[in-house]
């Protein structure tokens, strides 16, 4: 049977070869006051050119929704779904190099490679596959003193209904 600490791993080995050496958690670091572990984020290996300060880089992934065994989304299986969260420092720069344009394409290579992969590379005859990595939000927020790119994903898991 698919555990969630599996899932959680192979979703970190097709994403951290992506955002190195920005930082991937198989869980939410921040706690609940955000703000105040903002330092959770900050990436010591990525230095900013234009503050000399060590950027914001990461992404972490959160369980949102176990099955519940009854139909979920108009689906027979039942499915689990995860929340992933990536974050990077804003940033100001030329046309050809600046913070959104590579958060942007760091976002849309975390999407296309796991979708390439609709079982994520788990073999286990209690997981269906998955039904894409979709971007809820794409945007610029403040993130205590720092402003930051966020990217909120979703990602919805199929199970057998032998779960």
């Amino acid at each position: 049977m698919i555990t969630d600490p599996q899932i959680k791993t192979a979703l970190y080995d097709l994403i951290e070869p992506i955002v190195r050496p920005g930082l991937v958690y198989k869980r939410w670091e921040l706690g609940f006051n955000t703000a105040n572990n903002v330092q959770m984020l900050t990436c010591p290996d990525e230095i900013s050119l234009v503050t000399g300060k060590a950027l914001l880089h990461a992404w972490m992934m959160t369980r949102k929704a176990a099955p519940s065994g009854a139909p979920q989304m108009g689906r027979s299986e039942p499915a689990w779904t995860y929340r992933l969260w990536g974050f990077l420092s804003y940033e100001t720069g030329p046309d050809d190099s600046n913070s959104e344009d590579r958060f942007n394409a760091e976002v849309d290579a975390v999407t296309a490679a796991v979708n390439r992969l609709p079982t994520l590379g788990l073999l286990d005859n209690s997981f269906l596959g998955h039904d894409g990595l979709q971007v809820l939000d794409l945007d610029t927020y403040p993130l205590g003193e720092e402003i930051v790119h966020l990217a909120k994903c979703e990602l919805t898991l199929l199970l057998s209904d032998q779960f």
